[in-house]
This record gives C-alpha cells, structure tokens and sequence, in this order.
C-alpha cells in the first residue's frame, strides 16, 4: 500500500519504458518499481523533504552513505583465495628510524633526515613507506631524479597507496614531465576517490596546464528509510525525478523477495545492482518531467547521463558513493577494474582541455 503525504505521482508513470539511454544490464524498469509497490502489503509513506527535520538536505547524501569501514593505516592489499584483501604493509621494523627522521625533515633539515631513511629502508627492504620518505628526503635537497627512483620502488613494492602518487607527482613537476605528473596525481585520485589534497593539486594545476577539473557529485534530493513497521520516503516535492529515485531506494529497503531475486540474499548490504536500479530510475524520470527542476537538461543531471551513456555508471557509483562509506574500496578492485577507474577520472574529472 501506497499512502501519499502531500506528494501526488502522475499516472503517466506507470504508461511505459523509458525514453532514456538504454540500460546495457537487465534493471528493473521504473514502471515495474512503482507497480511492485502498488502491489505490496508493505507500507510505504511518501512524505516531502523538508519533514525529515532531522536531515539537512546538503547532508543528505553522506547520511545516505556514511563511513563504515575505517581506512587501513599503510594501505598494502594481498590475494586470498582470488580476492584482493586490504593489510597494513611490512614498515614495522622500520617505523621507528621513520618517526625519528620526522622532526628533522619537518625542521627542513633535510640532509639529516636522509641517513635516517637510508637505515629505514635497510631494517625493512620491503617497506615502500621506507623508500618514499628516502626520496622525500632526495627530492627536498634538489635531487628530483634520485627522488623519482625511489618513489618509482616504492609503487613497485605497493601500488596501493595513492599518496605515493603524489610524491611521484611533484617530481615530475620540477622534471617539467606534465603529462606524467597529470596521470600520477589522476592514479591517486582513482585509488582514493574524492581526495581533497589532490583535487586540490589538480585545481592548481587547470590553468597553466590546459585542464579542468569537474565535479561529478550531485545534490541529492531524496532518500528512504525504515520508520517503525513502515518504509519512509523523503523527496523534494518539487523534483519528481528524485522522488522516484527515492521510492527505488524505499523499494529496496522493504521488498526482500527482491533483494533475494537480484542479490542471491534478503540481506541489504551495499551492492551496485541497487545503486544502479535506483540511478535508472532517477534518469528515467528526469527524461519524462521536461518542466521540473531535475529534467535531464539539468547541469548535474547532464553530466550523469553523460557518464552512463559512456558506460562508466558503475565508476561513478563507487567514485561518489561507496567511497563515502568504504574511503579504500578501489584497492580491492582487479587491475582491469583500477584501469577503468583511472580512466573514468581522465575522462570526467581531471579532463585534459583538448578533450572538451
């Protein structure tokens, strides 16, 4: 059952498939969503945005994702039975040459903290953090291509810690070898989405560079959640588009049988069949309300489709969302899936300006 709250869905709805881009998965249509939910003896309440009072809606979307798995000091993955599992990397023999070297480095002391390096790197040979503060040391003493050697062994002990990336970078900026640089700080930003230094590094570098850096995240304008033996539905009675995202959403949260159907489980962990259900909802919806706020003509709602109709939703999905919740989500992909993601940001967020 279905109650409105001051929210009333147009039947034109339920009339047919979408006109958007087409879906290169099988998803639930929207139209099967709003008529399963028509159908179901769960109760959904729709209720507008602004009843949530304990939602900001510039909030709204790290209350959808919080964090919930801490990131791992020294990031270093290893395979396990054909999964790549995030473990702290093998830099204890040589933590305490590191932290004694710090307060000599951060005086700029810098010939004085290398020796300190050099025994770090000699207690533990397989510490990449090791190798990186060595050429940290090298680089601040002027010797860029000494440093580029040792961040270049440190990526190959583990090349999973994007800040290595950006030591890399800076390297590269003194060499003048810019499009090396560009591609080291975009691998970064590909390992930990959304990382604020390098964003930041990025941006400084769109002008004398020919780059732009874009944003890919959206305000969100709906969500759902279970209130007592109900489904809550939030949405800005004003975007139409969202709301249906939100009823997706809501949808997820309270038909088991489909999370059973689709997950292989009436669990409800995180999973991209549902990020990406739901985001073909909210496009579709925004093809057909051409006079609403979040008609596909939109900035952000341009730009999504965009993305989807270059097949890159689901980079997308863990760029701006499960990395909210999961900060070090990327260093468990395969390499072909890192590639895609390190693409995806070339392509849609440290553009090159000859590509626009």
């Amino acid at each position: 059952m279905i109650t409105l709250s001051g929210i009333l869905v147009s039947a034109a709805l339920l009339a047919g498939p979408s006109k958007g881009p087409p879906a290169k998965r099988h998803l639930m249509p929207l139209n099967e969503i709003l008529k399963a939910m028509q159908a179901s003896p769960v109760e959904y309440k729709l209720n507008d945005l602004d009843k949530a009072l304990d939602v900001e809606p510039s909030t709204l979307i790290d209350v959808m994702y919080p964090l919930r798995v801490e990131p791992v000091d020294l990031p270093q993955t290893r395979w396990v039975k054909g999964k790549r599992i995030i473990d702290r990397a093998p830099c204890d023999p040589a933590m305490a040459k590191i932290h004694a070297a710090e307060p000599i480095f951060q005086a700029k002391k810098y010939a004085e903290a290398a020796p300190l390096y050099e025994e770090a790197v000699k207690l533990a040979p397989k510490c990449y953090l090791a190798y990186a503060y060595r050429g940290d040391a090298a680089f601040y003493q002027g010797m860029e291509g000494m440093a580029l050697a040792d961040y270049d062994k440190a990526l190959a002990l583990n090349p999973d810690d994007g800040s290595i990336y950006v030591f890399r970078a800076n390297a590269l900026q003194h060499l003048k070898r810019y499009p090396e640089m560009l591609d080291a700080l975009r691998w970064s930003l590909a390992l930990r989405p959304r990382n604020p230094l390098v964003l930041k590094m990025l941006h400084d570098a769109e002008r004398p560079l020919h780059l732009t850096v874009r944003s890919v995240d959206i305000p969100f304008h709906g969500f759902a959640r279970q209130e007592g033996d109900a489904i809550a539905i939030y949405a800005d009675a004003k975007r139409p588009a969202w709301l249906m995202y939100a009823s997706c959403k809501g949808f997820w949260i309270g038909e088991p049988s489909h999370r059973k159907a689709v997950l292989g489980t009436t669990e409800h962990p995180v999973s991209s069949d549902e990020e990406l259900e739901c985001l073909a909802a909210l496009l579709d919806a925004a093809y057909k309300f051409k006079d609403s706020p979040d008609t596909i003509q939109e900035p952000g709602m341009r730009q999504l489709t965009e993305i989807v109709q270059a097949g890159y939703a689901g980079e997308w999905i863990v760029y701006e969302l499960v990395s909210r919740e999961s900060p070090q989500i990327v260093l468990t992909f395969s390499d072909a899936e890192r590639q895609r993601m390190f693409e995806f940001v070339k392509r849609f967020i440290a553009v090159d300006d000859a590509a626009n």
